[in-house]
C-alpha cells in the first residue's frame, strides 16, 4: 500500500511528533539528505533547523509507516507517508492534497482521530485527490 497525505500546519515539527505517537508512525529522518545538499552547496544554512537533535528541512517535517519501505539517504518513506508543511496562518478549511491510491482509507482514519472535513474528495489531476481536513486542535 502506498499513499501520501500533506497537511498544512503552524508547527510542522510538532504536528509530526504528535501523529507519529498518535500512530505509531516513525518520523522521518532528513538528516543525512541534509548534510549532502549542504556541503554540495545546493542548499543555504537558512533552509534548515534543528529539531530534537536532528536537522530537518525549514517549516516540513514527515511521518511514515514503521513496516514500509523508505529512502536511507533522504529518509523519505516509499509506502503510507504523512507530510507536514509549514502555512503561515491557521486557516479552517485548508486543502490537504494527497496521492493516495486509498483516500477514503486515510480520510476514515482521519475522522475516527477526531478531524472534521469540508466537502467531498475531488479529483486533481496528476496530484492526487483533495480534500479540507481540520485536525483536533484547528488546523
Amino acid at each position: 500500500m502506498s499513499w501520501k497525505l500533506v497537511i498544512d500546519s503552524t508547527n510542522a515539527p510538532a504536528q509530526a511528533d504528535f501523529w507519529a505517537g498518535a500512530l505509531e508512525y516513525e518520523v522521518e529522518d532528513p538528516s543525512a539528505l541534509i548534510q549532502q545538499l549542504l556541503a554540495a552547496g545546493r542548499i543555504g544554512a537558512g533552509a534548515v533547523v534543528e529539531h530534537r537533535g536532528r536537522q530537518i528541512f525549514r517549516g516540513y517535517a514527515a511521518i511514515r509507516h514503521p513496516k514500509d519501505a523508505y529512502d536511507e539517504t533522504s529518509g523519505i518513506g516509499r509506502g503510507r507517508r504523512l507530510l507536514f508543511q509549514r502555512c503561515p496562518t491557521a486557516s479552517p478549511g485548508r486543502t490537504a492534497c494527497t496521492s493516495m491510491s486509498t483516500v477514503s482509507q486515510a480520510v476514515s482514519t482521519c475522522w475516527r482521530l477526531g478531524w472534521k472535513s469540508w466537502g467531498t474528495p475531488r479529483p486533481r489531476g496528476r496530484q492526487g485527490t483533495c480534500m479540507a481536513l481540520m485536525d483536533h486542535a484547528g488546523s
